[in-house]
């Protein structure tokens, strides 16, 4: 985590070469892969909620995560609005 966190530093500053931006990306990629099965545990414990500015389901301003769907990860974990 602690080379993710510097590696997002240089990031934000926008100055560096492909091979660190593709160690960054890839290293996006390990850490969201080895998280993503933490959030599916979370998820079927109702850990996880989904807070809004408005009213979304029964006038509650909050969600379950099971309104979201895991999309997957891309550099990052993702997750869409399910269909209902």
């Amino acid at each position: 985590m602690l080379l993710l966190k510097e590696l997002h530093r240089e990031f934000r500053k926008g100055d560096w070469d492909m091979p660190q931006r593709d160690r960054y990306v890839a290293l996006r990629h390990e850490v969201a892969e080895k998280l993503m099965p933490l959030f599916a545990d979370l998820d079927e414990t109702g850990m996880l909620l989904l807070w809004t500015h408005g009213p979304t389901i029964n006038n509650h301003n909050h969600s379950t995560i099971d309104d979201l769907a895991l999309s997957g990860e891309n550099s990052g974990i993702q997750l869409v609005k399910k269909e209902k």
